[in-house]
């Protein structure tokens, strides 16, 4: 004899077989619950800004934690395509950040260097609890360029001095103006630059200019500082141009 289910009772049946499975509480023995932590925090995007071609040009971004509660562990930093001339100093890895109010963020630094004009986009990947934060980095290469020369003290017997003549070049097409210069980094004291520029100043295209800069060390080792120039192209924006200074004392 065959035996009917009734609606009613076809419905209870349903219901009891789909609570049975999606049952919040029914975790395999031995499996832990986990918690999907939020991602770190970036800024979405960084414009390095104009850059002359050939000139290295440091920026900075800040990775935090924005979690009260929990703990982030960065697991690898990255760029999307790493060819487009953006380079990343990056810290031992895996990165423990603490909650909000711990030690919870980190500053990465990065280098832009390309020789030819142009636009310039990457993208820095972070990756931490599984999850992935990205930030766009933007460049541009300008036409109109000054080449500022590096300079290379070599050895100075400690107490002495020893005086250096530069270069800066205009290898553009176009005018541009000198405004400003000033010495910059952890030895900057060491080096002074003799004010043999009167600025601002202009430079036309493919002249060349000379400066002098002195060395005189304040303490035995090495020696290294930035001359940085800021260089209006007469309209089209303001760039720094750096000229990396570097001397060792015995």
């Amino acid at each position: 004899m065959k035996r009917l289910l009734f609606p009613g009772a076809l419905l209870a049946l349903t219901i009891l077989l789909v609570s049975s499975c999606t049952s919040p509480t029914d975790v395999p023995a031995g499996r832990k619950e986990t918690t999907i932590l939020a991602p770190v925090s970036v800024t979405p995007t960084k414009d390095v800004g104009k850059i002359a071609p050939n000139t290295a040009h440091t920026f900075t971004i800040e990775i935090s934690n924005p979690s009260t509660t929990d703990s982030a562990t960065i697991t690898d930093i990255r760029l999307k395509d790493g060819t487009k001339g953006f380079t990343l100093s990056l810290p031992a890895l895996p990165l423990k950040l603490g909650r909000k109010g711990e030690v919870d963020k980190i500053t990465l630094v990065g280098t832009f260097r390309e020789s030819v004009a142009g636009d310039y986009n990457d993208e820095i990947i972070i990756v931490n609890n599984d999850t992935s934060t990205t930030c766009k980095v933007h460049a541009i290469i300008i036409t109109n360029a000054i080449i500022v020369s590096d300079i290379d003290f070599g050895t100075v017997t400690f107490g002495n001095k020893a005086v250096y003549t530069a270069r800066i070049t205009n290898d553009g097409d176009a005018p541009a103006t000198i405004m400003s210069a000033s010495m910059q980094g952890a030895s900057a004291i060491d080096f002074t630059d003799l004010g043999t520029l009167i600025l601002p100043m202009e430079l036309p295209a493919g002249d060349i200019i000379e400066f002098q800069v002195v060395y005189s060390p304040q303490q035995a080792g090495q020696s290294n500082a930035q001359l940085v120039f800021e260089i209006d192209y007469n309209g089209g924006g303001t760039v720094d141009n750096v000229a990396i200074l570097t001397g060792i004392a015995q």
